[in-house]
């Protein structure tokens, strides 16, 4: 129930914030489908597997699950550094059925041609053939509306076999920190706050992001974050921190100015209140 409420606020908030012109008719269907140089590989290998769409309807959301053998293949993690999506809601992450989701939102729209949504990286375990598949493949127009379209998918065969090259995935220098964009927006509909952030990394992709924040005077744990997510309550400042492929990270101090006011008239208020009882208990003591 959580998990549903949760994507439903992060494509409703991604929709109704970043909205584009009308579409038009007479369009191209969608098309949604893998992409590898590594379909036929032996045991031990690791290959990368693209996930592209294609088309001419400008879409600013997506919410996909992409299926794998679980018996064939080990999920190694992916790789967004060439990725149109702007924002991620979470990191792909693998579940115990072979299930990867994949949920984000892009601020410009994307039409026209071919576009890199993520790569994904796996490692052969066994000999056999199996699928790639999307188990979901939902896109949402930027029409002003949201309006769901279906694109036409495409599975991947992968054929593991020990007469087949031994293949390794080319990891690439990363000699530069992720970039971050900060911003405070307030939800659609509740008007609370929101982190919104941007993070990019062209040469090896974002790994992770993590936020804590200061409530008084001593920091939270850090914790995992998804994009976006709600200012914590009482909280005057957070750290956000995302770290690339390579090890390197970037954080960004973000301040929420009307707590900080709020804490500081607090303060000044409980302040006055100590003082004024001193003097009370010590003229009475006095008189």
């Amino acid at each position: 129930m959580r998990t549903n409420m949760a994507k439903s606020f992060f494509i409703a908030f991604f929709l109704l914030t970043f909205i584009a012109a009308g579409v038009s008719s007479g369009q191209e269907p969608l098309e949604l489908y893998f992409r590898t140089k590594e379909a036929f590989l032996s045991p031990a290998s690791e290959f990368s597997v693209e996930v592209i769409v294609a088309g001419n309807q400008p879409i600013n959301a997506l919410d996909l699950e992409v299926s794998y053998p679980v018996d064939l293949l080990e999920f190694l993690g992916f790789d967004n550094s060439e990725s149109i999506v702007d924002i991620w809601q979470g990191n792909p992450e693998a579940k115990i059925d072979g299930l990867i989701v994949l949920r984000g939102g892009l601020f410009r729209p994307f039409e026209g041609g071919e576009g890199e949504l993520i790569k994904l990286n796996f490692r052969s375990q066994a000999v056999g053939q199996g699928q790639i598949i999307f188990k979901k493949g939902n896109f949402f127009l930027a029409d002003g509306k949201g309006t769901l379209i279906i694109p036409v998918i495409r599975p991947l065969e992968i054929l593991i076999s020990e007469q087949a090259p031994l293949a390794k995935i080319e990891k690439k220098p990363d000699q530069t920190p992720p970039r971050l964009n900060v911003e405070i927006a307030k939800t659609p509909l509740e008007k609370s706050q929101l982190i919104v952030f941007s993070a990019q990394d062209k040469e090896s992709g974002i790994k992770s992001a993590v936020f804590r924040s200061k409530k008084w005077f001593t920091w939270s744990d850090w914790q995992n974050t998804q994009n976006p997510f709600p200012v914590p309550k009482g909280a005057w400042t957070i750290e956000l921190k995302v770290v690339n492929n390579n090890g390197d990270e970037t954080i960004k101090v973000i301040y929420l100015w009307g707590e900080i006011v709020l804490k500081i008239v607090l303060l000044l208020g409980g302040l006055f209140l100590l003082i004024a009882a001193s003097r009370f208990l010590f003229y009475n003591k006095n008189k």
